[in-house]
């Protein structure tokens, strides 16, 4: 089974997304993160059969005290989910406890998935996925009509269900 750490946004921040995930939403344009009831966030890891009591000591670990962030509209994977995200711009601070947070999946030998690896994230926050090729020129004009800079601060650590989206364990911050 395969869990994901992710980092949850404050109240306005979190609105802001959901604003946008409803607009993507009300023109039909691929799907949202809110489709599968999963907060808006940034993922910090996503790991294969771990232990829950081992992951929740892990993230109870790490010492985040400067949460603020900066959400810029950034770009798209294009694949065959072709994704729109916003580039999440974080504080030292927290890309040192990503790093740790990643030393300790190795100490406690827990699988991980590499996407999410120090060396290899983009940190990110979903807008939408799943986004047809014919309608990408659209899904981009709904950002240009979006503030080029969302600022805000994390608030908590969850841990959630990759499969189902059930939030397992959060940790306030």
């Amino acid at each position: 089974m395969k869990h994901a750490i992710a980092l949850t946004f404050d109240n306005n921040l979190s609105a802001n997304i959901r604003q946008l995930w409803d607009k993507f939403e009300s023109h039909s344009i691929g799907y949202t993160p809110h489709k599968y009831k999963e907060p808006p966030h940034i993922k910090f890891s996503i790991t294969d059969n771990a232990d829950i009591d081992t992951i929740t000591n892990l993230i109870n670990n790490l010492s985040i005290s400067d949460i603020s962030l900066h959400l810029v509209p950034f770009g798209i994977f294009p694949s065959n989910d072709n994704m729109i995200f916003f580039y999440a711009k974080l504080v030292d601070e927290v890309h040192q406890s990503h790093i740790y947070l990643y030393q300790l999946l190795d100490n406690n030998k827990i699988q991980y998935d590499n996407f999410y690896s120090p060396n290899s994230v983009v940190f990110h926050c979903t807008i939408a996925f799943k986004i047809p090729d014919k309608e990408l020129y659209n899904a981009i004009s709904i950002l240009k009509d979006y503030p080029s800079l969302l600022v805000g601060k994390a608030d908590k650590l969850i841990l959630y269900d990759y499969s189902s989206s059930q939030i397992i364990y959060e940790r306030q911050l």
